[in-house]
């Protein structure tokens, strides 16, 4: 395996796992006030009280991701440092920080079997 390939995998590993990161906290922060956070059915019905909740309680607003970055790796960082495949990709295609959040959401499941 070349120093290419071994870099954008390391790249690719650190997206993923702040991506998992993330996804920890969000659930975890959802969950925190949720009464059927622990129903094994939850997700199959929606019960009055909890429309009635979801209805009536205004949307969160934004926060920043803890550490001060958004988990996207080295999407903004030195052209000269670590490839990083979704960098490329992102440059080739003009794509945005949110396409590029989308397109790493997109592809977990298939490159990380844990997701």
């Amino acid at each position: 395996m070349s120093a290419l390939d071994t870099g954008a995998q390391n790249a690719m590993v650190a997206r993923l796992e702040a991506l998992r990161g993330r996804v920890a906290e969000l659930v975890e922060r959802r969950s925190a006030d949720d009464p059927t956070a622990a129903d094994p059915l939850r997700g199959m019905y929606v019960t009055p009280e909890t429309a009635f909740r979801l209805a009536t309680t205004p949307l969160p607003a934004a926060t920043a991701v803890p550490g001060g970055t958004d988990g996207a790796g080295a999407e903004d960082g030195d052209p000269g440092e670590s490839p990083d495949p979704l960098d490329s990709l992102a440059r080739e295609f003009g794509l945005s920080a949110l396409d590029r959040h989308i397109l790493l959401a997109a592809l977990a499941p298939d490159v990380d079997r844990r997701f």
